[in-house]
């Protein structure tokens, strides 16, 4: 198999596009733009984190609503274009149940 070096021959989880998909980070919601059991791509981000800064995400809802309380850590990955990308390094069960439920209703 030959590596082309996308992400998406690398995404080990199912990306799909929830734009009413929001998370808490600190005292702000972001909206996404796509999100995975492995990570998320946030927009209207305009604050200063760099590849390779640690974040904590500590709300996951819809529609700028948190509905469920999680304490995930996540890696920046990309920050750039008002979007920030995240990849989680934890991610608890409250937090995974969540969004595999969104995940499966946005596949089916």
């Amino acid at each position: 198999m030959t590596d082309t070096g996308k992400a998406e021959d690398r995404r080990e989880h199912p990306r799909v596009n929830r734009p009413e998909f929001c998370a808490r980070m600190g005292d702000e919601i972001f909206f996404a733009i796509n999100m995975s059991l492995g990570g998320l791509l946030l927009q209207c981000y305009r604050g200063d984190h760099v590849p390779g800064d640690l974040v904590n995400i500590t709300g996951l809802g819809l529609g700028g609503t948190i509905l469920v309380d999680v304490k995930m850590a996540a890696k920046v990955i990309r920050a750039e274009d008002d979007t920030l990308a995240v990849q989680y390094l934890t991610l608890n069960k409250n937090a995974r149940t969540y969004m595999a439920s969104l995940i499966d209703d946005a596949l089916d």
